[in-house]
């Protein structure tokens, strides 16, 4: 318990700006959507992929070299720090399909599919955590709880990665004939020449 304590602090200290990321592509995607500039719905969700994988890794690559160290600062037993090392080494890679979970959320509360966001969060909450842990807590112990979690949301994390991207892809196919992408203003309009005062028609009195 007091390992899984640690773990919790240690998540929104590392991983707290991906949660953020969650409201932050949310009005990009309907600010999108609404302009009818469904090319970009695509790259915004592919521009937040690429952007939590970065993030994770590098945070990731922190935790697993700093383990012992974060593990021992806390005053855990040795079992206590075997765990949070596990995590830091292995579990903490799982937050890339997380961030996912999280920017595949977004796109369907924001592009008119709410009912895959509860399905998906539901589903990884469910089915993706307690056969897993069960199967986990069984066979590895506590790590193997862990682990079982991290398993989860590497499944959920990819299945609603590409169904996320398949509904870009439906709404841009639906509606892209009907609401044409609109042609961009050019870069050096040409003005009409101003008038000379000779043109102009005199007011009479």
């Amino acid at each position: 318990m007091a390992a899984w304590a640690v773990i919790g602090r240690i998540i929104p200290v590392a991983f707290g700006p991906l949660f953020a990321l969650t409201g932050a592509v949310g009005p990009i995607l309907g600010q999108n959507l609404g302009g009818r500039r469904y090319d970009r719905l695509r790259e915004t969700v592919k521009a937040s992929l690429t952007l939590t994988v970065v993030y994770v890794s590098v945070v990731w690559a922190v935790l697993a070299l700093s383990r012992n160290a974060i593990s021992s600062v806390f005053g855990l037993t040795a079992e206590g720090q075997a765990i949070v090392a596990f995590f830091c080494l292995f579990a903490a890679g799982s937050f890339i399909f997380l961030g996912a979970l999280f920017v595949a959320n977004a796109a369907f509360n924001n592009l008119g599919a709410p009912l895959l966001s509860t399905a998906f969060n539901w589903g990884r909450a469910t089915l993706g955590t307690i056969p897993l842990v069960w199967l986990g807590s069984h066979l590895a112990g506590a790590q193997g709880v862990i682990l079982g979690q991290a398993l989860g949301a590497i499944a959920f994390g990819v299945a609603a990665m590409v169904a996320a991207f398949r509904l870009v892809r439906k709404i841009a196919a639906s509606a892209g004939d009907r609401n044409p992408v609109p042609e961009p203003y050019p870069a050096n309009p040409e003005l009409p020449a101003l008038s000379s005062p000779h043109d102009a028609t005199a007011i009479e009195p």
